[in-house]
């Protein structure tokens, strides 16, 4: 895929790999080179003192749930896992609509993508369980499913008091998605109606572009590459959340609407947070 030379970004997504992510090229290792006896007694000794140290440090946290609200926290706070249902990759836009609205249809967050090569039918879903059963169920069973964690996103290009700016921006779109997730949750059950529905997705706009007027204002001197990256990326979830909107006032199936916008957010924020 070309480079783009305005933002200079090469997106080459690994889902379209059937078998996973590409192979990278590996040199062979080169033999080890024997190395002159040394007494290593000394230093096994003190490492096992060390260990020895450290085991009572790590058992004392774990009696106290020290170490253990430590870490559920950090996994609460820094990362979230999805689970990508690939159905497959096509040559021709039609070929991949065709599959991505049979994943629609079934209620579930069928989405096309695009590399500028291929075209990718792929859903994504907050259970693996969510995701067996939309591939078990769609023609081509034979896809593939792939665990996504949205990491923490990477914010070295930031200046000073600027990085918790761009990092409130990224916290605040991960609330937008599980408010998107909610309305077709509750959607699905019968206990919001379409105006209700549509009432929420106003909501979360209205708070998306107060977010991204906040961040036009305060990175707006900042690194070019990260600020296009991250201000493309706020404008594609405001658009995501109209055609939302769109599609239920046309009589759509309203929660396969809300999740198809949900789905793609969740896919474009993945690749931000990475390339951040």
């Amino acid at each position: 895929m070309e480079r783009n030379q305005d933002n200079d970004v090469n997106y080459e997504p690994y889902m379209f790999f059937r078998r996973g992510r590409p192979q990278q090229d590996r040199e062979e290792a080169a033999e080890p080179k024997e190395r002159p006896h040394r007494a290593r007694t000394p230093v096994a000794v003190l490492m096992i003192a060390v260990l020895f140290c450290l085991s009572i440090f790590v058992a004392d946290l774990y009696a106290n749930e020290g170490i253990l609200a430590v870490w559920k926290d950090k996994n609460e706070d820094v990362s979230k896992t999805f689970f990508v249902y690939c159905v497959d990759s096509y040559h021709q836009n039609a070929q991949g609509l065709m599959s991505a609205g049979e994943v629609k249809n079934m209620g579930g967050a069928g989405y096309l993508f695009f590399d500028g090569k291929y075209y990718l039918a792929a859903a994504i879903y907050k259970t693996r369980a969510d995701a067996e059963i939309v591939k078990k169920d769609t023609a081509n069973s034979g896809g593939l499913i792939y665990e996504l964690t949205v990491p923490d996103p990477k914010l070295e290009w930031c200046r000073g008091g600027n990085k918790s700016a761009v990092k409130r921006a990224v916290v605040a779109a991960y609330d937008l998605y599980n408010g998107l997730y909610d309305v077709s949750v509750r959607l699905d059950e019968g206990n919001l109606d379409v105006v209700d529905a549509i009432a929420k997705i106003n909501v979360l706009a209205a708070n998306l572009d107060d977010l991204t007027a906040d961040f036009e204002e305060t990175i707006k001197n900042e690194n070019k590459f990260g600020y296009v990256k991250t201000k493309t990326y706020l404008l594609i979830l405001s658009a995501l959340l109209d055609n939302a909107k769109s599609e239920i006032l046309a009589g759509a199936n309203a929660s396969g609407a809300v999740r198809y916008a949900y789905c793609a957010a969740l896919f474009l924020a993945s690749s931000t947070a990475k390339s951040l």
